[in-house]
């Protein structure tokens, strides 16, 4: 009962705090909301079935809908490769970590707070994004709802244990915050949720299979429209996750000691 005491309240106390981030707020929120209003309007809501390089360009969807899945996974990505590596670099630097080992916190326990802080915001920033798009752009319900949330939930996970890691391997929030950067710009210029990966040179298309990115928005969006589950994209995300996640809790465990 205890540790959940000190869970549940680390978690509010967290939530409290990333509510407060401005630059949280921009990226997780303002930025893909931004995305979704521009790249919306170009592209419209028309089904495209022009091929580029073999594929279609926007996977059979119509731009609206795709850049509308495009944005609920850009809100995941923000919090796991910016919010969380910036957040517990700044714990670092200012000996709160060494804090939590004094009153008995465990790392797992700042993990299981930050997982729980990024799926509550991150589910609440992806219905608005799918909200505004059905309002304005008559965008489609997900025809899959349980598969839709499985790939959230998974995604969101993996986007925040590579967080994790990030933190844990780097030593200042300065830092933090140029590797985090380039990161989510490197994801989302390469995994379709920019360009869609139809126009891509064939070397970038090629780059794109590596990153979890890619992945995600697969798995999301095959429920969302209605094509089913995928098992395979599913299976790269879990594993992404544990590899991630299980060096990224061990650094952390000996760096709060």
């Amino acid at each position: 009962m205890r540790k959940f005491r000190a869970f549940a309240t680390l978690t509010w106390v967290e939530t409290k705090l990333f509510l407060r981030d401005p630059t949280a707020t921009v990226f997780s929120m303002a930025l893909p909301l931004i995305l979704l209003f521009l790249l919306s309007a170009v592209f419209g809501n028309t089904p495209s079935t022009q091929e580029v390089n073999g594929m279609l360009i926007f996977r059979g969807a119509s731009g609206a809908e795709y850049y509308m899945t495009v944005s609920v996974m850009l809100v995941s990505v923000a919090i796991g490769l910016l919010s969380i590596p910036m957040h517990l670099a700044i714990y670092r630097e200012q000996g709160i970590l060494r804090r939590f080992r004094a009153s008995s916190i465990p790392a797992w326990s700042i993990f299981a707070s930050q997982i729980t802080v990024t799926i509550a915001v991150s589910a609440v920033g992806s219905v608005i994004m799918a909200i505004v798009s059905a309002i304005v752009y008559h965008t489609a319900a997900p025809k899959e709802l349980l598969g839709v949330l499985v790939a959230f939930i998974l995604a969101t996970l993996c986007f925040a244990a590579i967080g994790f890691l990030i933190a844990a391997l780097v030593g200042t929030a300065r830092a933090a915050q140029g590797i985090t950067l380039i990161v989510y710009f490197i994801f989302f210029l390469l995994s379709g949720t920019g360009p869609p990966r139809a126009v891509l040179p064939s070397t970038a298309r090629h780059v794109t299979e590596v990153i979890p990115l890619t992945h995600g928005l697969i798995a999301l969006q095959d429920p969302w429209f209605g094509w089913g589950w995928s098992g395979a994209e599913l299976g790269i995300l879990l594993l992404v996750t544990v590899v991630t996640a299980v060096p990224a809790l061990y650094l952390f465990s000996r760096d709060s000691r």
